[in-house]
C-alpha cells in the first residue's frame, strides 16, 4: 500500500506551488492537502484533499473552484462567483468578500475532486452543483447560516450521546 505524504506540511507553499504548476503544465493532475479555512464547509483544512487539473479559461464557469496566483505571488483556491469573457471574480466558501477582478493568466487549475475520507465529491456531480448554487446565493448571510448549522450539529450530537 502506498503511503500518503503531505507535501504541504513538509515544503512551504511558495516552494511547492511552482512545482505543482509545472506538473499541471505537463498534463498531470495533482492532489494536495487542503490548508486554511477559506473554503469551509466544502473543503476542510488538514482533513480533505483536492485534485487539481490544468484549467482552460474557456472551461471555467460560475461555481467552479479554481487555483489562482495572485499578483502578490500567493496561491489561493476559491470559488468563481462571476465570470466575463476577460475577467473573473472569486470568493471563499467561508468568506463574504469578493476578490477580483482576476485575469485569465492568473488561473492555474480547477479543483475537479474533493476527497473526504473514503468519499469523493466530483466537479459536476449533483452535490457539487447544488452546493455551489446555494452557497453562492447565501453569500451575504453565510456566517449566520454556518453558525446555525454548527449549533444544530452540536445539539444533534448531544442528543445522540444521551441514548
Amino acid at each position: 500500500m502506498l503511503q500518503k505524504i503531505d507535501l504541504l506540511s513538509l515544503i512551504p507553499a511558495d516552494e511547492l506551488f511552482p512545482l505543482v504548476e509545472e506538473l499541471l503544465r505537463d498534463g498531470r493532475d495533482v492532489v494536495i492537502s487542503a490548508r486554511g479555512n477559506s473554503m469551509y464547509p466544502l473543503i476542510r483544512s488538514d482533513k480533505d484533499t483536492v485534485k487539481l487539473t490544468a484549467a482552460n479559461y474557456n472551461d471555467v464557469k460560475k461555481g467552479a473552484i479554481t487555483l489562482v496566483r495572485r499578483d502578490s505571488g500567493a496561491y489561493v483556491i476559491h470559488r468563481v462567483c462571476k465570470i466575463t469573457p476577460v475577467l473573473f471574480y472569486m470568493v471563499g466558501d467561508h468568506q463574504q468578500e469578493i476578490e477580483g477582478p482576476l485575469r485569465p493568466d492568473q488561473l492555474i487549475a480547477m479543483v475537479t475532486e474533493v476527497h473526504r475520507g473514503k468519499h469523493t465529491i466530483r466537479r459536476g456531480s449533483l452535490l457539487w452543483v447544488v452546493f455551489a448554487r446555494i452557497w453562492l446565493f447565501l453569500r451575504p448571510i453565510r456566517r449566520q447560516v454556518l453558525a446555525m448549522l454548527i449549533a444544530l450539529r452540536s445539539l444533534v450530537k448531544r442528543f445522540m450521546y444521551r441514548r
